[in-house]
Protein backbone atom coordinates (compact mmCIF):
# COMPACT_ATOMS: atom_id res chain seq x y z
CA UNK A 1 0.00 0.00 0.00
CA UNK A 2 1.46 3.32 -1.04
CA UNK A 3 2.22 5.98 1.57
CA UNK A 4 -0.35 8.76 1.36
CA UNK A 5 1.84 11.61 2.58
CA UNK A 6 5.32 13.05 2.32
CA UNK A 7 7.96 11.51 4.56
CA UNK A 8 11.45 12.00 5.93
CA UNK A 9 13.97 9.66 7.57
CA UNK A 10 15.21 10.37 11.08
CA UNK A 11 18.66 9.15 10.25
CA UNK A 12 22.02 10.26 11.62
CA UNK A 13 24.39 8.01 9.65
CA UNK A 14 24.36 5.02 7.34
CA UNK A 15 27.38 2.70 7.23
CA UNK A 16 27.54 0.44 4.21
CA UNK A 17 28.83 -2.97 5.26
CA UNK A 18 29.74 -6.09 3.27
CA UNK A 19 27.35 -8.47 1.53
CA UNK A 20 24.68 -5.90 0.75
CA UNK A 21 24.06 -4.87 4.35
CA UNK A 22 23.80 -1.33 5.74
CA UNK A 23 23.90 -0.19 9.37
CA UNK A 24 21.50 2.70 10.04
CA UNK A 25 22.01 4.91 13.08
CA UNK A 26 18.91 6.92 13.94
CA UNK A 27 18.92 10.32 15.60
CA UNK A 28 18.00 8.78 18.95
CA UNK A 29 21.01 6.45 18.77
CA UNK A 30 19.28 3.22 17.75
CA UNK A 31 21.07 0.91 15.28
CA UNK A 32 19.35 -1.14 12.55
CA UNK A 33 20.91 -3.57 10.07
CA UNK A 34 19.04 -3.48 6.77
CA UNK A 35 19.65 -4.15 3.10
CA UNK A 36 21.95 -1.73 1.34
CA UNK A 37 19.09 -0.34 -0.80
CA UNK A 38 17.17 0.59 2.34
CA UNK A 39 20.34 2.22 3.61
CA UNK A 40 20.61 4.37 0.50
CA UNK A 41 16.98 5.46 0.81
CA UNK A 42 17.47 6.30 4.49
CA UNK A 43 20.65 8.25 3.78
CA UNK A 44 19.32 10.35 0.94
CA UNK A 45 15.74 11.13 2.02
CA UNK A 46 16.45 14.07 4.29
CA UNK A 47 13.50 16.23 3.16
CA UNK A 48 9.73 15.91 3.27
CA UNK A 49 9.00 14.78 -0.30
CA UNK A 50 6.40 12.58 -1.91
CA UNK A 51 7.44 9.04 -2.78
CA UNK A 52 7.79 10.08 -6.43
CA UNK A 53 9.89 13.08 -5.36
CA UNK A 54 12.26 10.84 -3.41
CA UNK A 55 12.57 8.49 -6.37
CA UNK A 56 13.40 11.40 -8.68
CA UNK A 57 16.10 12.60 -6.27
CA UNK A 58 17.67 9.12 -6.12
CA UNK A 59 17.85 9.03 -9.91
CA UNK A 60 19.52 12.45 -9.92
CA UNK A 61 22.29 11.22 -7.61
CA UNK A 62 22.99 8.24 -9.88
CA UNK A 63 20.90 5.36 -8.54
CA UNK A 64 19.44 4.07 -11.83
CA UNK A 65 17.21 1.39 -10.25
CA UNK A 66 15.16 3.95 -8.32
CA UNK A 67 11.46 4.20 -9.12
CA UNK A 68 8.38 5.13 -7.16
CA UNK A 69 7.34 1.52 -6.53
CA UNK A 70 10.77 0.50 -5.21
CA UNK A 71 11.08 3.60 -3.03
CA UNK A 72 7.55 3.04 -1.73
CA UNK A 73 8.47 -0.50 -0.67
CA UNK A 74 11.59 0.83 1.05
CA UNK A 75 9.54 3.48 2.82
CA UNK A 76 7.11 0.90 4.14
CA UNK A 77 9.96 -1.17 5.53
CA UNK A 78 11.64 1.88 7.10
CA UNK A 79 8.34 3.02 8.56
CA UNK A 80 7.86 -0.33 10.29
CA UNK A 81 11.29 0.17 11.87
CA UNK A 82 10.26 3.73 12.86
CA UNK A 83 13.17 5.13 10.88
CA UNK A 84 10.88 7.36 8.82
CA UNK A 85 8.10 9.70 9.86
CA UNK A 86 5.26 10.87 7.63
CA UNK A 87 4.05 14.44 7.34
CA UNK A 88 0.72 13.43 8.84
CA UNK A 89 2.31 11.82 11.90
CA UNK A 90 4.68 14.76 12.37
CA UNK A 91 1.94 17.39 12.31
CA UNK A 92 -0.27 15.27 14.58
CA UNK A 93 2.61 15.10 17.07
CA UNK A 94 3.00 18.90 17.01
CA UNK A 95 -0.69 19.41 17.66
CA UNK A 96 -0.64 17.04 20.61
CA UNK A 97 2.11 19.19 22.15
CA UNK A 98 0.03 22.39 21.80
CA UNK A 99 -1.03 23.53 25.30
CA UNK A 100 -4.12 25.14 23.80
CA UNK A 101 -3.56 28.55 25.39
CA UNK A 102 -3.05 31.82 23.57
CA UNK A 103 -0.10 33.91 24.76
CA UNK A 104 -0.77 37.21 26.53
CA UNK A 105 -0.87 40.39 24.51
CA UNK A 106 2.24 42.45 23.89
CA UNK A 107 2.24 45.23 26.48
CA UNK A 108 5.52 47.13 26.05
CA UNK A 109 7.67 48.46 23.23
CA UNK A 110 11.17 49.27 24.44
CA UNK A 111 13.61 51.44 22.51
CA UNK A 112 17.35 50.87 22.78
CA UNK A 113 19.09 54.22 22.31
CA UNK A 114 22.30 56.17 22.82
CA UNK A 115 22.73 59.86 21.96
CA UNK A 116 20.39 59.89 18.95
CA UNK A 117 17.49 62.07 20.15
CA UNK A 118 16.24 63.16 16.71
CA UNK A 119 16.25 59.64 15.29
CA UNK A 120 14.71 58.25 18.48
CA UNK A 121 11.88 60.80 18.39
CA UNK A 122 11.03 59.91 14.79
CA UNK A 123 11.04 56.21 15.62
CA UNK A 124 8.98 56.43 18.83
CA UNK A 125 6.39 58.82 17.41
CA UNK A 126 5.90 56.64 14.32
CA UNK A 127 5.33 53.42 16.23
CA UNK A 128 3.22 55.13 18.90
CA UNK A 129 0.93 56.46 16.18
CA UNK A 130 0.78 52.99 14.65
CA UNK A 131 -0.31 51.49 17.99
CA UNK A 132 -3.06 54.11 18.38
CA UNK A 133 -4.22 53.68 14.81
CA UNK A 134 -4.67 49.96 15.33
CA UNK A 135 -6.14 50.28 18.85
CA UNK A 136 -3.28 48.62 20.73
CA UNK A 137 -2.76 49.83 24.31
CA UNK A 138 1.01 50.05 24.61
CA UNK A 139 3.54 51.15 27.19
CA UNK A 140 6.46 53.05 25.67
CA UNK A 141 9.81 52.48 27.43
CA UNK A 142 13.17 53.99 26.48
CA UNK A 143 16.30 52.17 27.68
CA UNK A 144 18.72 55.04 27.35
CA UNK A 145 22.52 54.72 27.30
CA UNK A 146 22.99 58.40 26.41
CA UNK A 147 25.89 60.27 28.00
CA UNK A 148 25.10 63.66 26.50
CA UNK A 149 22.87 65.69 28.85
CA UNK A 150 21.07 67.34 25.94
CA UNK A 151 20.15 63.91 24.50
CA UNK A 152 18.72 62.84 27.85
CA UNK A 153 16.73 66.07 28.19
CA UNK A 154 15.40 65.73 24.65
CA UNK A 155 14.26 62.16 25.31
CA UNK A 156 12.54 63.14 28.56
CA UNK A 157 10.75 65.95 26.75
CA UNK A 158 9.62 63.51 24.03
CA UNK A 159 8.19 61.13 26.61
CA UNK A 160 6.51 64.03 28.38
CA UNK A 161 4.72 65.00 25.18
CA UNK A 162 3.60 61.41 24.61
CA UNK A 163 2.36 61.15 28.21
CA UNK A 164 0.29 64.30 27.67
CA UNK A 165 -1.24 62.59 24.63
CA UNK A 166 -2.37 59.69 26.82
CA UNK A 167 0.44 57.19 26.30
CA UNK A 168 1.96 55.20 29.16
CA UNK A 169 5.68 56.04 29.15
CA UNK A 170 8.84 55.26 31.12
CA UNK A 171 12.42 56.48 30.80
CA UNK A 172 15.20 54.12 31.87
CA UNK A 173 18.38 56.16 31.71
CA UNK A 174 21.61 56.12 33.67
CA UNK A 175 19.93 57.39 36.82
CA UNK A 176 17.21 54.73 36.70
CA UNK A 177 19.71 51.97 35.89
CA UNK A 178 21.89 52.90 38.85
CA UNK A 179 18.80 52.85 41.08
CA UNK A 180 17.89 49.42 39.70
CA UNK A 181 21.43 48.14 40.34
CA UNK A 182 21.31 49.39 43.93
CA UNK A 183 17.84 47.87 44.50
CA UNK A 184 18.94 44.51 43.11
CA UNK A 185 22.10 44.48 45.20
CA UNK A 186 20.15 45.19 48.39
CA UNK A 187 17.43 42.68 47.59
CA UNK A 188 19.91 39.93 46.79
CA UNK A 189 21.71 40.49 50.08
CA UNK A 190 25.22 39.84 48.85
CA UNK A 191 24.41 36.56 47.04
CA UNK A 192 25.20 38.31 43.75
CA UNK A 193 28.28 40.50 43.50
CA UNK A 194 28.17 44.19 42.71
CA UNK A 195 30.52 43.56 39.77
CA UNK A 196 28.14 41.06 38.13
CA UNK A 197 25.20 43.49 38.31
CA UNK A 198 27.33 46.32 36.92
CA UNK A 199 28.63 44.07 34.12
CA UNK A 200 25.06 43.17 33.11
CA UNK A 201 23.83 46.77 33.02
CA UNK A 202 26.89 48.79 32.03
CA UNK A 203 29.34 46.25 30.47
CA UNK A 204 33.05 45.93 31.23
CA UNK A 205 35.31 48.98 30.77
CA UNK A 206 38.38 46.81 30.15
CA UNK A 207 36.79 45.07 27.14
CA UNK A 208 36.39 47.35 24.09
CA UNK A 209 33.22 47.55 22.05
CA UNK A 210 29.72 49.01 21.96
CA UNK A 211 27.46 48.42 24.99
CA UNK A 212 24.22 47.67 23.15
CA UNK A 213 23.93 44.32 24.92
CA UNK A 214 24.11 45.97 28.35
CA UNK A 215 21.39 48.39 27.29
CA UNK A 216 19.24 45.46 26.15
CA UNK A 217 19.80 43.79 29.54
CA UNK A 218 18.48 46.91 31.22
CA UNK A 219 15.38 46.55 29.05
CA UNK A 220 14.94 42.91 30.12
CA UNK A 221 15.17 43.91 33.78
CA UNK A 222 13.01 47.01 33.41
CA UNK A 223 10.10 44.95 32.05
CA UNK A 224 10.97 41.42 33.18
CA UNK A 225 7.70 39.58 32.46
CA UNK A 226 5.36 38.90 29.56
CA UNK A 227 5.80 39.74 25.89
CA UNK A 228 7.68 42.86 24.76
CA UNK A 229 9.15 44.41 21.65
CA UNK A 230 12.70 45.78 21.49
CA UNK A 231 13.29 48.42 18.82
CA UNK A 232 16.46 50.22 17.73
CA UNK A 233 16.52 54.01 17.67
CA UNK A 234 17.23 54.07 13.91
CA UNK A 235 14.32 51.74 13.06
CA UNK A 236 11.15 53.36 11.76
CA UNK A 237 7.49 52.54 11.21
CA UNK A 238 7.59 52.42 7.43
CA UNK A 239 6.81 48.99 6.02
CA UNK A 240 6.79 47.11 2.73
CA UNK A 241 5.55 43.67 1.76
CA UNK A 242 7.64 41.01 -0.01
CA UNK A 243 6.47 39.31 -3.18
CA UNK A 244 3.20 37.53 -2.51
CA UNK A 245 3.53 34.20 -0.75
CA UNK A 246 1.30 31.69 1.01
CA UNK A 247 -0.33 32.50 4.35
CA UNK A 248 0.49 29.13 5.93
CA UNK A 249 3.39 29.09 8.38
CA UNK A 250 6.54 27.49 6.98
CA UNK A 251 8.95 25.46 9.12
CA UNK A 252 12.62 25.74 8.27
CA UNK A 253 16.01 24.62 9.54
CA UNK A 254 17.76 27.43 7.66
CA UNK A 255 19.93 29.83 9.61
CA UNK A 256 18.33 32.73 7.72
CA UNK A 257 15.04 32.00 5.93
CA UNK A 258 14.82 35.46 4.32
CA UNK A 259 15.74 36.39 0.79
CA UNK A 260 17.96 39.43 0.19
CA UNK A 261 17.50 41.85 -2.69
CA UNK A 262 20.23 44.54 -2.85
CA UNK A 263 19.55 48.04 -4.19
CA UNK A 264 22.00 50.76 -5.26
CA UNK A 265 20.26 53.44 -3.16
CA UNK A 266 17.60 53.91 -0.53
CA UNK A 267 15.52 55.99 -2.93
CA UNK A 268 15.47 53.26 -5.57
CA UNK A 269 14.61 50.70 -2.91
CA UNK A 270 11.49 52.60 -1.83
CA UNK A 271 10.43 53.18 -5.44
CA UNK A 272 10.58 49.43 -5.99
CA UNK A 273 8.89 48.55 -2.68
CA UNK A 274 6.19 51.16 -1.95
CA UNK A 275 5.26 51.91 1.63
CA UNK A 276 2.18 50.26 3.13
CA UNK A 277 0.21 50.75 6.34
CA UNK A 278 0.83 47.74 8.57
CA UNK A 279 -0.04 46.74 12.12
CA UNK A 280 3.37 46.38 13.77
CA UNK A 281 2.22 44.69 16.97
CA UNK A 282 -0.02 42.29 15.07
CA UNK A 283 2.91 41.28 12.85
CA UNK A 284 4.75 40.04 15.95
CA UNK A 285 1.68 38.81 17.86
CA UNK A 286 0.80 36.41 15.04
CA UNK A 287 3.88 34.33 16.02
CA UNK A 288 5.35 35.47 19.34
CA UNK A 289 4.76 33.15 22.30
CA UNK A 290 2.76 30.65 20.27
CA UNK A 291 3.30 26.91 20.13
CA UNK A 292 4.31 25.51 16.76
CA UNK A 293 1.42 23.06 17.04
CA UNK A 294 -1.03 25.98 17.08
CA UNK A 295 0.59 27.59 14.03
CA UNK A 296 1.08 24.67 11.68
CA UNK A 297 -1.40 23.66 8.99
CA UNK A 298 -1.79 20.37 7.12
CA UNK A 299 -0.40 22.08 4.01
CA UNK A 300 2.58 23.73 5.70
CA UNK A 301 5.80 24.07 3.71
CA UNK A 302 8.27 21.61 5.28
CA UNK A 303 10.79 21.49 2.42
CA UNK A 304 13.65 23.01 4.43
CA UNK A 305 13.13 21.00 7.64
CA UNK A 306 16.10 18.84 8.63
CA UNK A 307 15.70 15.47 10.36
CA UNK A 308 17.10 16.75 13.66
CA UNK A 309 14.50 19.54 13.82
CA UNK A 310 11.74 17.01 13.12
CA UNK A 311 13.00 14.71 15.89
CA UNK A 312 13.37 17.58 18.37
CA UNK A 313 9.87 18.89 17.69
CA UNK A 314 8.33 15.44 18.03
CA UNK A 315 10.24 14.91 21.27
CA UNK A 316 9.38 18.15 23.07
CA UNK A 317 7.25 20.41 20.86
CA UNK A 318 8.24 24.02 20.31
CA UNK A 319 7.41 27.59 21.31
CA UNK A 320 8.24 30.75 19.36
CA UNK A 321 10.21 32.64 22.03
CA UNK A 322 11.39 35.53 19.85
CA UNK A 323 10.29 37.14 16.61
CA UNK A 324 11.65 39.52 14.02
CA UNK A 325 10.57 41.17 10.81
CA UNK A 326 12.41 41.78 7.59
CA UNK A 327 14.42 44.93 6.94
CA UNK A 328 14.07 47.52 4.21
CA UNK A 329 17.08 49.83 4.25
CA UNK A 330 20.49 49.28 5.83
CA UNK A 331 21.38 45.58 6.14
CA UNK A 332 23.19 46.12 9.44
CA UNK A 333 26.18 44.01 8.43
CA UNK A 334 29.77 45.12 7.87
CA UNK A 335 30.26 43.04 4.71
CA UNK A 336 28.12 41.44 1.96
CA UNK A 337 29.36 37.89 2.65
CA UNK A 338 25.99 36.57 1.53
CA UNK A 339 27.15 37.21 -2.06
CA UNK A 340 29.61 34.31 -1.70
CA UNK A 341 27.00 31.63 -1.09
CA UNK A 342 23.68 32.79 -2.52
CA UNK A 343 22.12 30.38 -5.00
CA UNK A 344 18.97 30.00 -7.06
CA UNK A 345 16.54 32.83 -7.81
CA UNK A 346 18.13 35.18 -5.28
CA UNK A 347 21.46 34.87 -7.10
CA UNK A 348 19.86 35.99 -10.33
CA UNK A 349 18.76 39.23 -8.66
CA UNK A 350 22.25 40.57 -8.06
CA UNK A 351 24.01 38.79 -10.92
CA UNK A 352 21.76 40.07 -13.67
CA UNK A 353 24.59 42.22 -14.94
CA UNK A 354 27.98 43.39 -13.74
CA UNK A 355 26.86 46.87 -12.69
CA UNK A 356 24.14 45.37 -10.46
CA UNK A 357 26.69 43.05 -8.87
CA UNK A 358 29.21 45.87 -8.31
CA UNK A 359 26.46 47.93 -6.70
CA UNK A 360 25.53 45.05 -4.37
CA UNK A 361 29.17 44.87 -3.22
CA UNK A 362 29.05 48.53 -2.16
CA UNK A 363 25.51 49.33 -1.08
CA UNK A 364 24.14 48.23 2.27
CA UNK A 365 20.63 49.14 1.13
CA UNK A 366 18.60 45.92 0.80
CA UNK A 367 15.16 44.42 1.01
CA UNK A 368 15.57 41.38 3.29
CA UNK A 369 12.42 39.48 4.16
CA UNK A 370 10.76 36.10 4.35
CA UNK A 371 8.00 35.66 1.77
CA UNK A 372 5.80 33.71 4.19
CA UNK A 373 5.47 33.54 7.99
CA UNK A 374 8.35 31.27 8.97
CA UNK A 375 9.42 29.46 12.13
CA UNK A 376 13.02 28.34 12.25
CA UNK A 377 15.60 26.75 14.53
CA UNK A 378 18.25 28.96 12.93
CA UNK A 379 19.62 31.56 15.30
CA UNK A 380 19.64 34.56 12.96
CA UNK A 381 17.59 37.14 14.81
CA UNK A 382 17.97 40.78 13.80
CA UNK A 383 17.72 43.13 16.75
CA UNK A 384 16.22 46.12 14.89
CA UNK A 385 12.67 44.83 15.49
CA UNK A 386 12.79 42.08 18.10
CA UNK A 387 9.90 40.47 19.96
CA UNK A 388 10.71 38.51 23.12
CA UNK A 389 8.74 36.17 25.38
CA UNK A 390 9.82 36.60 29.01
CA UNK A 391 7.43 34.09 30.48
CA UNK A 392 10.65 32.10 30.83
CA UNK A 393 13.93 33.53 32.11
CA UNK A 394 15.74 34.46 28.93
CA UNK A 395 19.55 34.70 29.09
CA UNK A 396 21.27 38.08 29.33
CA UNK A 397 22.67 39.62 26.19
CA UNK A 398 26.45 39.68 26.01
CA UNK A 399 26.91 43.20 27.44
CA UNK A 400 29.72 44.32 25.14
CA UNK A 401 30.32 43.85 21.41
CA UNK A 402 28.31 43.47 18.22
CA UNK A 403 25.76 40.84 17.13
CA UNK A 404 24.50 40.54 20.70
CA UNK A 405 21.08 39.60 19.27
CA UNK A 406 22.38 36.54 17.40
CA UNK A 407 24.47 35.42 20.37
CA UNK A 408 21.36 35.81 22.54
CA UNK A 409 19.37 33.60 20.15
CA UNK A 410 22.10 30.95 20.08
CA UNK A 411 22.32 30.67 23.86
CA UNK A 412 18.54 30.73 24.33
CA UNK A 413 18.30 27.56 22.23
CA UNK A 414 21.05 25.96 24.33
CA UNK A 415 19.17 26.69 27.53
CA UNK A 416 15.70 25.95 26.16
CA UNK A 417 15.89 23.44 23.28
CA UNK A 418 12.16 23.86 22.60
CA UNK A 419 12.79 27.50 21.60
CA UNK A 420 12.19 28.52 17.97
CA UNK A 421 12.19 31.86 16.18
CA UNK A 422 9.49 33.52 14.11
CA UNK A 423 10.04 35.64 11.00
CA UNK A 424 7.09 37.79 9.96
CA UNK A 425 6.66 38.33 6.20
CA UNK A 426 6.95 42.10 6.26
CA UNK A 427 9.91 44.48 6.23
CA UNK A 428 10.31 47.64 8.32
CA UNK A 429 12.61 50.58 7.75
CA UNK A 430 16.14 50.57 9.19
CA UNK A 431 17.80 53.83 8.15
CA UNK A 432 20.83 54.89 10.20
CA UNK A 433 22.22 58.33 9.50
CA UNK A 434 24.73 58.92 7.98
CA UNK A 435 24.33 56.27 5.33
CA UNK A 436 26.95 53.55 5.18
CA UNK A 437 28.62 51.50 2.48
CA UNK A 438 30.58 48.26 2.49
CA UNK A 439 34.35 48.59 2.47
CA UNK A 440 36.04 47.97 -0.88
CA UNK A 441 38.56 45.69 0.82
CA UNK A 442 36.18 43.33 2.64
CA UNK A 443 37.28 40.32 0.56
CA UNK A 444 40.83 40.79 1.85
CA UNK A 445 39.74 41.25 5.46
CA UNK A 446 37.98 38.07 6.58
CA UNK A 447 39.62 37.75 9.98
CA UNK A 448 36.73 36.91 12.35
CA UNK A 449 35.46 39.34 14.96
CA UNK A 450 34.55 38.51 18.55
CA UNK A 451 30.88 38.01 17.69
CA UNK A 452 31.88 35.34 15.14
CA UNK A 453 34.09 33.49 17.62
CA UNK A 454 31.87 33.48 20.72
CA UNK A 455 29.34 31.06 19.11
CA UNK A 456 32.14 28.50 18.94
CA UNK A 457 32.06 28.35 22.74
CA UNK A 458 28.25 27.96 22.83
CA UNK A 459 28.25 25.33 20.09
CA UNK A 460 30.78 23.25 22.02
CA UNK A 461 28.29 22.44 24.76
CA UNK A 462 24.96 22.75 22.95
CA UNK A 463 24.37 18.99 22.96
CA UNK A 464 26.76 18.04 25.77
CA UNK A 465 25.11 20.15 28.42
CA UNK A 466 22.19 17.69 28.70
CA UNK A 467 19.63 20.23 29.81
CA UNK A 468 16.05 19.03 29.97
CA UNK A 469 13.16 21.36 29.18
CA UNK A 470 11.67 20.16 32.45
CA UNK A 471 14.61 21.22 34.62
CA UNK A 472 14.70 24.32 36.80
CA UNK A 473 15.99 27.63 35.45
CA UNK A 474 18.79 27.79 38.01
CA UNK A 475 20.07 24.37 36.93
CA UNK A 476 20.02 25.33 33.26
CA UNK A 477 21.97 28.52 33.80
CA UNK A 478 24.44 26.97 36.24
CA UNK A 479 25.19 24.13 33.84
CA UNK A 480 25.89 26.58 31.02
CA UNK A 481 27.98 28.80 33.31
CA UNK A 482 30.04 25.83 34.52
CA UNK A 483 30.70 24.74 30.94
CA UNK A 484 31.81 28.22 29.89
CA UNK A 485 34.10 28.42 32.93
CA UNK A 486 35.57 25.03 32.08
CA UNK A 487 36.21 25.99 28.46
CA UNK A 488 37.67 29.41 29.36
CA UNK A 489 39.74 28.50 32.41
CA UNK A 490 43.06 27.76 30.72
CA UNK A 491 44.39 30.39 28.25
CA UNK A 492 46.16 27.84 26.05
CA UNK A 493 43.21 25.47 25.84
CA UNK A 494 40.85 28.37 25.19
CA UNK A 495 42.99 29.61 22.30
CA UNK A 496 43.08 26.10 20.86
CA UNK A 497 39.29 25.78 21.18
CA UNK A 498 38.66 29.07 19.38
CA UNK A 499 41.24 28.59 16.64
CA UNK A 500 40.33 24.95 15.98
CA UNK A 501 36.62 25.79 15.92
CA UNK A 502 37.16 28.67 13.53
CA UNK A 503 39.42 26.52 11.33
CA UNK A 504 36.67 23.91 11.01
CA UNK A 505 34.11 26.60 10.13
CA UNK A 506 36.44 28.27 7.61
CA UNK A 507 37.10 25.00 5.81
CA UNK A 508 33.37 24.43 5.56
CA UNK A 509 32.91 27.94 4.10
CA UNK A 510 35.62 27.29 1.51
CA UNK A 511 33.98 24.00 0.52
CA UNK A 512 30.65 25.78 0.02
CA UNK A 513 32.26 28.51 -2.07
CA UNK A 514 34.05 25.91 -4.20
CA UNK A 515 30.80 23.98 -4.68
CA UNK A 516 29.08 27.21 -5.73
CA UNK A 517 31.75 27.85 -8.33
CA UNK A 518 31.37 24.33 -9.70
CA UNK A 519 27.59 24.52 -9.75
CA UNK A 520 27.62 27.71 -11.84
CA UNK A 521 30.66 26.78 -13.93
CA UNK A 522 32.69 29.80 -12.77
CA UNK A 523 30.25 32.17 -14.48
CA UNK A 524 29.93 35.09 -14.63
CA UNK A 525 33.65 35.73 -14.46
CA UNK A 526 33.47 38.91 -12.34
CA UNK A 527 31.58 36.96 -9.66
CA UNK A 528 33.88 33.93 -9.90
CA UNK A 529 36.95 36.17 -9.53
CA UNK A 530 35.63 37.44 -6.20
CA UNK A 531 34.85 33.95 -4.94
CA UNK A 532 38.36 32.78 -5.84
CA UNK A 533 39.73 35.81 -4.01
CA UNK A 534 37.69 34.92 -0.92
CA UNK A 535 39.06 31.36 -1.08
CA UNK A 536 42.60 32.76 -1.16
CA UNK A 537 41.93 34.98 1.87
CA UNK A 538 40.37 32.17 3.88
CA UNK A 539 43.12 29.76 2.81
CA UNK A 540 45.82 32.14 4.05
CA UNK A 541 44.13 32.20 7.47
CA UNK A 542 43.60 28.43 7.41
CA UNK A 543 47.32 27.97 6.80
CA UNK A 544 48.08 30.03 9.93
CA UNK A 545 45.26 29.27 12.41
CA UNK A 546 47.48 30.33 15.31
CA UNK A 547 47.08 33.92 14.09
CA UNK A 548 43.27 33.85 14.30
CA UNK A 549 41.95 36.19 17.00
CA UNK A 550 39.11 38.75 17.30
CA UNK A 551 39.75 41.44 14.70
CA UNK A 552 37.72 44.01 16.67
CA UNK A 553 40.01 43.82 19.72
CA UNK A 554 43.35 45.66 20.02
CA UNK A 555 46.84 44.26 20.54
CA UNK A 556 48.66 41.09 19.54
CA UNK A 557 46.99 37.75 18.77
CA UNK A 558 47.60 36.69 22.37
CA UNK A 559 46.17 39.97 23.72
CA UNK A 560 43.03 39.70 21.62
CA UNK A 561 42.38 36.08 22.56
CA UNK A 562 42.90 36.97 26.21
CA UNK A 563 40.29 39.74 25.95
CA UNK A 564 37.88 37.26 24.40
CA UNK A 565 38.60 34.75 27.19
CA UNK A 566 38.03 37.45 29.78
CA UNK A 567 34.68 38.28 28.16
CA UNK A 568 33.68 34.60 28.26
CA UNK A 569 34.63 34.28 31.92
CA UNK A 570 32.70 37.42 32.87
CA UNK A 571 29.68 36.35 30.87
CA UNK A 572 29.79 32.85 32.37
CA UNK A 573 29.75 34.33 35.88
CA UNK A 574 26.80 36.50 34.91
CA UNK A 575 24.89 33.47 33.60
CA UNK A 576 25.32 31.67 36.92
CA UNK A 577 23.54 34.44 38.86
CA UNK A 578 21.15 35.68 36.17
CA UNK A 579 18.10 33.71 37.39
CA UNK A 580 18.55 35.32 40.82
CA UNK A 581 18.90 38.77 39.25
CA UNK A 582 15.87 38.27 37.04
CA UNK A 583 13.73 36.86 39.88
CA UNK A 584 14.60 39.87 42.01
CA UNK A 585 13.75 42.20 39.13
CA UNK A 586 10.37 40.51 38.77
CA UNK A 587 9.60 40.96 42.47
CA UNK A 588 10.64 44.60 42.16
CA UNK A 589 8.31 45.07 39.17
CA UNK A 590 5.42 43.47 41.08
CA UNK A 591 5.96 45.80 44.02
CA UNK A 592 5.97 48.86 41.79
CA UNK A 593 2.72 47.77 40.14
CA UNK A 594 1.14 47.38 43.57
CA UNK A 595 2.27 50.78 44.84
Amino acid sequence: MSLASDWITLCRKVHQERDGVALIETLDGELHRVGSELGIVALETDRFRTTAGHAEHLVQIGWPSANAALVDQAAQALRRLRIIVTRKDFIASLRRSDPGEDPPRIRSQIWITRDRPESLAKSVEGFAANALRHAHPLEIVVSDDSEDARSVASTRALLGRLANEGHSVAHFGRREKEALAADLERALGGTVSHDDIVFALFSEPDIPGPTIGANRNAALLARPVGLSLLTDDDAFCRAAFPDAGANDVRLSSLYLPDTIHPFPSREELWRERPQIDADFLADHASLLGRSIGSLISDDADLCDVRPRMVADLMDRGGIVRATGTGVIGDLGSDSPKYLLSTVGDEREVFLGDESTYRSAKRSREVFRCSNVPTVTEGTFLGGFFLGIDQRIILPPFVPVGRNEDILFAALTRVLYPSTYYGHAPIAYDHSPDPRRQFSDGWLDDLMPKSNELLPIVFATFRRDIAISDHGGDADRFLSAADKIAELSHDPRQFAELIQTGWLRAARSIVRRIEANLETYHYEPSYWATDLERAIETYSALIDHPDQVAPADFPGSTTDRLELLRSLCLRYGRLLAVWPDIMSSARRRAERRVGE
